[in-house]
């Protein structure tokens, strides 16, 4: 029996093999590697996701300090006369309006309150506050009230962002010299 030392078929075939195997690596190869790039893009995806959802929490906080200091700077501006109290509480300002009416704004335990005239209960203007102080400053004859205001930072951002906010505002019966 003799056998051939190549047949064409056979040769054919060896190197179709080769080929394929060959083919079927460099497939793998590729699977790995767009596996590693799918892998880090959805790393950065999340990262930037975390990041947006950082920026419209500090954005929304924000906002409700502005609100609450515009809301603060209209009642100064419509009182009379202003006062404020020290305890082991917190610090109360009360702001005495036209016909006896008395409204209060309570800085206790990291939140700001507010209490409207006709009012029993407390109102939550602000959560969350690090430190809140009620100023007076008397300048040229004109005494103005000053909030400053600081709000907890994220720990993240704590070296690049201090959220500070100061309010100033003039009471309705300031007279000028």
């Amino acid at each position: 029996m003799v056998i051939p030392l190549c047949n064409r078929t056979a040769c054919h075939r060896g190197k179709h093999h080769f080929r394929r195997a060959i083919l079927l690596i460099e497939c793998l190869v590729y699977i790995a590697v767009l596996g590693i790039i799918f892998g880090l893009s959805g790393l950065a995806f999340y990262r930037g996701l975390q990041l947006n959802q950082g920026i419209r929490s500090n954005a929304d906080d924000i906002v409700r300090t502005i609100a609450a200091g515009e809301r603060w700077r209209e009642d100064v501006r419509a009182a009379v006369r202003l006062t404020t109290l020290t305890n082991d509480l917190g610090t109360t300002l009360s702001l005495e309006h036209a016909h006896e009416e008395r409204i209060e704004y309570a800085v206790r335990e990291g939140t700001v309150l507010r209490r409207a005239p006709g009012q029993e209960t407390w109102t939550r203007v602000l959560g969350a506050v690090k430190s809140s102080h009620f100023h007076q400053d008397a300048r040229l004859g004109v005494s103005s009230w000053r909030w400053e205001l600081e709000l907890p930072s994220n720990k993240r951002a704590a070296e690049r962002v201090t959220p500070r906010f100061t309010f100033q505002a003039v009471p309705g019966g300031t007279r000028f010299p």
